[in-house]
Order: C-alpha cells, then structure tokens, then sequence
C-alpha cells in the first residue's frame, strides 16, 4: 500500500511539473506574415519551488539558473525576459555571488530584463492589499541594493490576476502585464497582438497575431528538460534533476531556427515598444473576476480548500493562521509606530531589538507563498515551514506588544489598525472582529434539526426556532457538527459551525466535500476583488464563460443578494466560496479534509453594502486588536 501511494504521488509529480512549461512552434508562413516577427522568452524562476528547503533553492540556482544565463552570455543577439522574487536575490547574494555578478551583467547589456512583483512567490489574491504594499517596499529596496533595474510588467505566481491586480499594479507604477492562462474561464479573447485592460497593455497566452514564444513558463525546466523538475532534488533523487545538453541544444536550434527567419529574440518590453511603434492595433479584454490558472486548478480553490495530498495537506489551517499572523503583525507595528511618534519616552533595548519590522514582514511574506497548499501536491516541509513562520510572527508580534505594555506600566492594550487609534486599559464596548476569543458571543440560540438525505452521504440541514437566525444554511458532507446564531445587532449576525470530518482523508479522486451553503438571492457577483478590498464591484454572472467559480474574498465579503452579505472570518476559515450559474447558492467549501475538530465562523450583515464593507475591513483586513499581559 505505501509502494502504490507512493507511485501516485511521484506520477503526480511528474505531471504537475509539466504543466507550466512550453515552447512554441515556428508556424507556417502564411501565420509569420500576419504576426509580429519576435520571439519572447519568460522564465518564470521560482526559488521556493520546495520552499523551506535550501538543497532545492541551491540546486535550482546551479542546474538551471546559472546554465540558462551561460547560454545567453554566449549568444549576445539573444534578448530575454527573467521574473523572480527578492527572495532569490538574497539567496544569490548569500550563497551564489558570482551567480549574481553574471545575471547583473545580462541586465546591464540589456540582454536579460527582470520582472518582479513580490519579495516571495506570495498568494496575492488572498491577502490584503496592506501585504503586497510591503513586499513591493521589500523587494524594490533589495533589488535597488543591487542595481537591478526592474521593468514595469505585472507577472505573479501561479499568473494570479484580475481588476484588482491591474488597479492596483497601475498605481505603483506598472505598465504591461503577461498572462499565460486561465483567460477562457471568463471570455473569449478575439486575435490580437496585445490587449489593454484598466489602463494596462497585456499580453495573454498565445495568440494567432501575438509574439512567438521561444520559452514560457516555469524556468526550472528550460535546460534540465521537462519531467526532469526540482522536486526530485529535494527527494534526494539528483541525478534526475540536472542540467541537461540536450535541453539546452533544444532550446538554442530554436533560436536559431527564429533568427534564419528573421524572427527577432527580444525582451517583452522590447515587444510592447515595437508593435506600438508600428501602429499595431491593441483589442480590449472584458473584465475577469480576481484568477489563477485555469480550470484545471478550479481557479483558486486548489490552493484555499481542495486537499490534494493526504500526507500533509491542509489548506484552510494554513491560509488561515497567515491571516492571523498577518493581522498581529500588522497591530504590532501600528502599536510600535504611533507610541514612537507621540512620545519622547525611552523604550527598552529588548523592544527596539524585537521590532524589526522589515524583517517580521519578510517571515511574514515567505508563510504566505502559494507552495504551501499547492499546486498540486504540498510537501509536508512546505506546510510545516509556512506554519512555523506564521506562528513565528504570532510570537514576536505579542512579545513587542509585551515589552510595550511593561514599558508603559499597563496590562492592556487595544489597537485600531484601521484609524491607528491605540487605548490602554480599557473596556472600550466596541466590536473587536478579527481575532479569536475577542468577540462577545450575545445571546445564544437553540436549533431543531431534521435529517436530510443528500448527493454524497447525509446532509444536516437546520432550522433555527423563532426565526432568530437570517437565513436558512446547510452543512453538506459527512461529519458531526454543530451550529450557533448570535445576533450582535438588530441587522447583524454570527454563525458558528462546529464540525468534525468522519471520513478518513484518501487518495481516491473522488474526495469527500465538506461545506457551509448559504442562500443566493440574486445573478450578480458582488464581491471585492483582491488588492481593492475597499471597493466592492458588481458583475452579471451572465457576462462569464464558466459555469462555477471559486473566488478567495480577501476581505471576506461576498453579496449574496436581498441587501445580504456575508463575510466568513478569515483567521478561522479562509476558504474559497464557490458560485455557480443557474445554482441559486453559494458555498463554502473544502475537499479531504483532516479529521480533526473545525469552528468556522461567518457573519451576516443585512443593509448598505457600504456598511457592509466597512464590516469586512473591521473584521478582516484592518481589524480591532485587545492584547493583555495574561495572553
């Protein structure tokens, strides 16, 4: 039984570390008279590809990393497009130095350019908006450190995108974004040698006038071929990660074969610049909801609920406790700069050692890579790393929050990280949202409850007594479990569910489901795109190509029609909700769970969906912190 489980993970392996990963054939030449005649090139190097694990990060910088920038070096004529994270600039500085010195002088002659849109290969879509700011901070400082100029192109891990993405990118100075799949989820893009979308020019994919593509996709496997991934360096089998000459004769007879058709190597900016300078005309690409992948991934619930391998995996706990340490990292520092401000007073050397902020963000950063709960297959140091570091900063957050009550002479202290308003002592009755135990339940509610016979096992569906609760919920799959209305004010509720999974997690493909289904009133998805959680956006579900979606809410918040939202608390259950055309519900939903106890807790808020989004940042994004000597 482990041999066989055992060869499914490795086939699994195999085929995840090809998914990312093609060249583009030349064409006929009735196609090269119509297209733009260069040839891009992105590599996507991802450092963290087994991130916690230093063997993989050395053997990716020496097997594939260094061999592609020496087949450039060779090549002068041969222009190329390199994304990577900061992260890997400090692992080249600390480890790798003349690795370093060679990729600053591919820049310098401009034959490499450097896209980089994170410090770490981060799950963008399901922090808020505060996270990305400091990894830009943190990135740009390091590559600035290093004179390595950055081109303004937008390409995230995973080819996360959206409104939200594009807006905000836009503000920070971005120009261009690349887009390599997952566009068809939500339309169909007619032919065109680039597009535009809020105020960006984007590439998407491949496209009959667009580039041709010399290389696209994850770098790892450009030169030590395509089975051939990282993962094999960190399960000790190196000789199956290496580089490869024949990859690397593949890949310059490609060239080659591009340059004897006059078919220009470039850089993507290099593209952007020509096809304007030649008047080619961009197409404009619809709106998308906020993306990542592509169907096969169930847009992002592969990452936020879909457990893929039982060994380890456990999507939920780990999106959940980076949002928790997200959140006392981000009171910790609100703390620390305000007293610093308005006080004159000396505060201890162990206080000023502990607060390091720069650093807590970069620990913070590495817990919310995506690696951690996907793609595919989560290594079990993955997880554990992710989760170290999370709790890691929970710890030194409230060490800082000690040393500043101690300094003080006080035994409390509550934090607004939303107006920074900071209180010691006090039993301010405002609503503390966002971190566990800080919320009054109100009054507790007893529920009836009938059996119901479901798809898949035994669904328990309840029906609170004097309809005391807003909305009718059922908990599908199998499991036991409990819920709990409080209602906190005349057009607000919680929810609490208490379940325990009592099906072991297996490797069969058809995986138990577990969920909370709420009521959809209405065929609008109403929702805050990632990065512009303080908006709320609204679109037809009629306008998209798919039949279901899974979205992240950053902010926790999606409306569900009638002046209902509903807003799942992210530090206890940060899991994608699933819509679906012509289904009037919408869920939220995890696949192969861990038996183990779960409380998850949503509320609902009924009126302006202003007041509601206010709601959402209160309990999510920039929550009311209460943190006392006893904790």
């Amino acid at each position: 039984m482990k041999n066989s489980k055992f060869f499914i993970f490795l086939s699994s392996i195999f085929l995840i570390g090809g998914i990312f990963f093609s060249h583009t054939s030349l064409g006929s030449e009735a196609d090269s008279e119509v297209r733009p005649k260069m040839a891009l090139s992105l590599y996507h190097w991802n450092i963290q590809y087994v991130s916690g694990d230093a063997n993989t990060e050395d053997a990716i910088v020496r097997e594939a990393f260094i061999p592609t920038m020496k087949l450039y070096s060779n090549h002068p004529s041969w222009h190329g497009t390199f994304e990577l994270q900061g992260y890997m600039i400090e692992v080249l500085e600390k480890r790798f130095p003349e690795a370093l010195v060679m990729l600053k002088q591919l820049v310098k002659a401009k034959q490499i350019e450097l896209i980089s849109n994170h410090y770490s290969d981060q799950f963008v879509l399901a922090y808020p908006a505060h996270d990305q700011v400091k990894s830009l901070e943190i990135n740009n400082k390091i590559f600035r450190k290093h004179q390595l100029d950055l081109a303004p192109i937008v390409f995230m891990q995973e080819d996360q995108f959206g409104v939200g993405i594009a807006e905000f990118m836009k503000k920070q100075g971005y120009k261009q974004a690349v887009i390599m799949s997952g566009w068809n989820q939500f339309s169909n893009l007619p032919d065109a040698p680039y597009f535009q979308f809020h105020g960006l020019d984007i590439l998407i994919g491949s496209n009959p006038k667009g580039p041709y593509w010399v290389f696209k996709g994850d770098a790892e496997l450009a030169v030590t071929g395509k089975a051939n991934n990282p993962y094999f360096a960190y399960l000790g089998i190196n000789s199956l990660f290496k580089t490869s000459t024949k990859s690397i004769q593949e890949l310059s007879n490609e060239m080659l074969n591009y340059e004897k058709q006059g078919i220009k190597i470039v850089t993507i900016s290099e593209y952007f610049s020509t096809v304007k300078r030649q008047n080619l005309k961009p197409a404009v690409a619809a709106d998308i909801l906020d993306k990542m992948r592509g169907n096969f991934t169930n847009n992002v619930w592969l990452w936020m609920g879909d457990n893929r391998n039982i060994f380890a995996e456990d999507d939920i706990k780990v999106r959940s406790i980076n949002y928790e340490s997200r959140n006392w990292l981000l009171a910790a520092e609100t703390a620390f700069n305000k007293l610093l401000k308005k006080t004159s007073k000396s505060y201890s050397k162990k206080l000023h050692e502990l607060s390091n902020f720069e650093e807590l963000w970069k620990l913070q950063l590495k817990a919310e890579v995506s690696d951690a709960t996907g793609l595919g297959l989560p290594f079990p140091i993955e997880v554990k790393t992710s989760l170290q570091q999370s709790e890691e900063v929970i710890r030194i957050s409230k060490e800082i929050l000690t040393e500043i009550l101690l300094s003080e002479g006080k035994s409390s202290i509550q934090i607004d990280t939303k107006s920074k308003h900071i209180s010691f002592d006090l039993e301010e009755k405002y609503f503390e949202g966002g971190l566990r135990n800080h919320l009054p339940l109100g009054k507790k509610n007893e529920f009836k409850y009938k059996l119901v016979q479901g798809q898949r096992g035994i669904i328990k569906q309840w029906q609170n007594q004097d309809n005391e609760g807003p909305l009718p919920v059922i908990f599908t799959g199998s499991g036991n479990h409990l819920s709990q209305w409080s209602q906190l004010d005349n057009n607000f509720w919680k929810l609490q569910i208490f379940w325990y999974p009592t099906i072991p997690q297996s490797l069969s493909i058809n995986f138990q489901k577990n969920g909370i289904v709420f009521p959809f009133y209405h065929d609008i998805v109403e929702y805050s795109p990632a990065l512009l959680e303080d908006q709320i956006k609204e679109y037809p579900l009629s306008m998209f190509t798919f039949e279901k979606i899974y979205l992240p809410l950053s902010n926790g918040l999606i409306g569900i029609g009638n002046q209902f939202y509903i807003i799942k608390e992210n530090i206890s259950n940060h899991v994608a909700v699933k819509l679906e055309k012509n289904v009037k519900t919408v869920t939220f939903e995890t696949r192969n769970p861990p038996m183990k106890k779960n409380i998850w807790s949503f509320y609902v808020f009924r009126g302006d969906k202003e007041e509601a989004l206010k709601w959402a940042q209160r309990i999510n994004t920039h929550p009311r912190v209460k943190f006392s000597l006893q904790e």
